[in-house]
């Protein structure tokens, strides 16, 4: 009996040195995975950051075509109200 216990004795050991391997192994796993997870998920961010950027730039440049358009539209108008009162009057005077 005292053999066998002999023997079973390095194969505890070689066990838990096993499941001790088994266990860095996959804390190791599990740090390389946050890892890349927190890059994968920074990239997002950078991507998104960068995109919102350019859509607020794009809407910008079409608000300020827009107020140009306005202020020209308005100009013209007042200019043919102009025109119109003018000749309005020119005709109420030839009368």
């Amino acid at each position: 009996m005292a053999h066998t216990y002999c023997l079973l004795l390095p194969s505890r050991q070689l066990q838990a040195e096993k499941e001790q391997l088994i266990s860095n192994a996959r804390a190791e796993v599990a740090k390389e995975v946050a890892s890349t997870k927190a890059k994968i998920d920074a990239d997002i961010a950078e991507a998104q950051a960068k995109a919102k950027a350019d859509v607020d730039k794009q809407i910008a440049a079409a608000l300020a075509k827009l107020e140009a358009a306005k202020a020209e539209s308005a100009a013209q108008v007042e200019t043919k109200a102009k025109e119109l009162s003018d000749q309005i009057i020119k005709k109420v005077v030839e009368v």
